[in-house]
């Protein structure tokens, strides 16, 4: 993945999230965990007591909303781009910061379990496609990866959940295949399935991309 794709994905990311996101950049975050390649496993962070929380003014509150919004937010730091995995409660409004990547690393794409218990992510290395990794959503430890991908050339994206959390559904490309099509500009996905916690990826459906499933 180049430098360059990595600082436009970035920029989209800061326009996407600017109404909707918090000021947290005066904080102090835990020390990023260095992933490794998608062929081994990650090694531990330091556990939910490393964990940065702030407080925002839950304006929301006549809502009487409850629960937590997991997302993705983006920022920019001696020319690096980062990405957080943060959680708002929204009863009280505090911030959490789950996970962050070490520079030019890159979550393009998170998806929690029903059970709320995991979070699927669909994650980059500065010099690979991304590939699909899970981490506790309690933040105990590290992403690992969900299986590791064939070839250099693989990139997995858009990680959704069953809603009886027995598969993760995603899209898949091969940036190595020939071309289905005379004069094809874009890569073509699939759309795929993963048995959880220990399956293999199944094709569901071809020329498709961005799966969604019904609650049934």
């Amino acid at each position: 993945m180049s430098r360059r794709r990595l600082l436009l994905s970035l920029i989209t990311l800061t326009v996407l999230l600017d109404g909707c996101t918090v000021d947290i950049s005066q904080q102090v975050y835990p020390t990023p965990i260095a992933l490794p390649p998608a062929s081994t496993v990650a090694v531990p962070n330091s556990g939910p007591t490393s964990l940065a929380t702030t407080p925002i003014p839950a304006i929301w509150s006549g809502m009487n909303l409850s629960g937590r919004l997991v997302y993705l937010t983006g920022f920019q730091e001696n020319s690096n781009p980062y990405i957080r995995l943060q959680s708002l409660d929204l009863a009280s409004g505090l911030v959490t910061t789950l996970y962050q990547t070490p520079p030019i690393w890159w979550i393009s794409a998170a998806a929690v379990s029903p059970d709320e218990k995991v979070v699927a992510l669909s994650y980059a290395t500065p010099t690979n496609y991304p590939a699909l990794y899970l981490m506790p959503l309690d933040s105990s430890s590290a992403p690992v990866p969900l299986f590791s991908p064939p070839t250099k050339d693989d990139e997995y994206i858009e990680p959704v959940w069953s809603p009886d959390g027995k598969y993760i559904y995603f899209a898949h490309t091969n940036f190595g295949s020939p071309p289905k099509k005379s004069g094809q500009l874009f890569p073509v996905f699939d759309i795929e399935r993963i048995a959880y916690p220990k399956g293999a990826p199944e094709q569901v459906l071809t020329d498709a991309y961005w799966p969604r499933l019904s609650s049934d």
